[in-house]
C-alpha cells in the first residue's frame, strides 16, 4: 500500500514538473529507488475504466472495496506492460497510467506508435472483459527526458477527452490526432464564431448541415482522395463528388481547392466543438 502511493505521488511529480533543475534531479532520484530511469524514451497512457461500471460487475452480492479493485486494474495492466522499466500506478479509482518504456534509442515513429496502439488494444479488450467496463486509452508521445514526459503525459489527458467528446465510437486515441483540436481551443470564442459564419453561414442554413459537415471532415481527414473519403463516409465516389459540388453552389468556395478545404475544415472543428462542449484541458 504504501509503495502503491508512493508511485503515484511519483507520478504527480511528473506531471506537475516545470522545467526546474533542480526539481528535475529529486524527481529523478526518487524514481531511481523504485529502479525508474526517467532518462529512457516513454510514452503516456491513460487508461480510463469508470468506478460506475465496475461496481454494476461486482459478482453477486460480495462487496468488494474500492481498493481491491484498483490493486485488481493494477495487476491486470502490469501483465500487459510488463518490461521492468514500465511505470504502472493509479490515478484516484477510475484511471491507470503507463509509462511505457519504448526501448533504448527508440523515438517516435509509425512502428513504435502500432506497437503501443497494440499493447493499449489488448489492455483495453482485457478489462472490458474482465469489469464490463467501456474502457479508453489517451496515448502521447514519445518523450526522451522529464520536461517532454510531463507535456506528453497532459496531451494524453487532453487527447482521451478530446477523443471521447467528437469520436464516441472510438477507444483509443493518440494526441497526434488531436494537435489541431488542442490549438483550436484556445480561440477566443467570439472570433472563433466570426470565422465560422464567414466560411459556412450559407451551409449551415441547409437540411442536411450535419452530414455537409461530415462530409468536409471526412474530405480533409483523408487527404483530399474521393476514394478514401467516400469509404470513410460509407457513400459511392459519385455521390462524394456530388456533395463536394454542391457545397461549392451554396457557400461560393470550392472544397476540392486543399487550401480553401482546410480553411472549411477548421470552421467545422470548431464548430463540432462548440455543439459538444469543450472537455476540461490539461495544462
Amino acid at each position: 500500500l504504501l509503495r502503491e502511493r508512493a508511485l503515484e505521488r511519483l507520478l504527480q511529480d511528473i506531471a506537475s514538473f516545470d522545467g526546474d533543475t533542480r526539481d528535475a534531479a529529486a524527481v529523478r532520484l526518487r524514481a531511481e529507488e523504485f529502479g525508474f530511469r526517467l532518462d529512457l524514451p516513454r510514452a503516456p497512457v491513460v487508461l480510463e475504466v469508470p468506478h460506475d461500471a465496475r461496481d454494476a460487475a461486482t459478482a453477486g452480492d460480495r462487496a468488494v472495496d474500492r481498493q481491491s479493485r484498483n490493486y485488481d486494474l493494477l495487476r491486470a495492466v502490469r501483465d500487459i506492460f510488463s518490461n521492468q522499466q514500465d511505470l504502472v500506478t493509479s490515478v484516484g479509482t477510475d484511471a491507470i497510467v503507463v509509462l511505457w518504456d519504448v526501448g533504448p534509442g527508440t523515438s517516435e515513429d509509425g512502428t513504435v506508435r502500432e506497437r503501443l496502439v497494440e499493447r493499449c488494444q489488448h489492455a483495453v479488450d482485457d478489462l472490458e472483459h474482465r469489469w464490463g467496463a467501456q474502457t479508453s486509452a489517451g496515448l502521447g508521445v514519445v518523450a526522451a527526458d522529464l520536461g517532454a514526459l510531463a507535456q506528453s503525459y497532459r496531451d494524453a489527458w487532453n487527447a482521451l477527452r478530446l477523443g471521447l467528446l467528437v469520436q464516441p465510437g472510438r477507444r483509443i486515441f493518440h494526441a497526434q490526432e488531436f494537435r489541431l483540436r488542442q490549438i483550436l481551443l484556445n480561440v477566443e470564442a467570439r472570433a472563433g464564431a466570426a470565422y465560422q459564419e464567414s466560411l459556412l453561414g450559407a451551409l449551415r442554413a441547409e437540411r442536411n448541415w450535419p452530414e455537409v459537415r461530415n462530409t468536409l471532415v471526412a474530405w480533409c481527414e483523408n487527404g483530399f482522395r474521393l476514394i478514401d473519403t467516400a469509404n470513410a463516409l460509407h457513400i459511392h465516389r459519385n455521390t462524394l463528388v456530388y456533395r463536394l459540388t454542391r457545397i461549392g453552389e451554396l457557400g461560393g468556395l470550392d472544397a476540392r481547392e486543399p487550401q480553401t478545404a482546410l480553411a472549411l475544415y477548421v470552421a467545422c472543428l470548431l464548430e463540432e466543438m462548440g455543439d459538444k462542449g469543450h472537455p476540461p484541458m490539461s495544462s
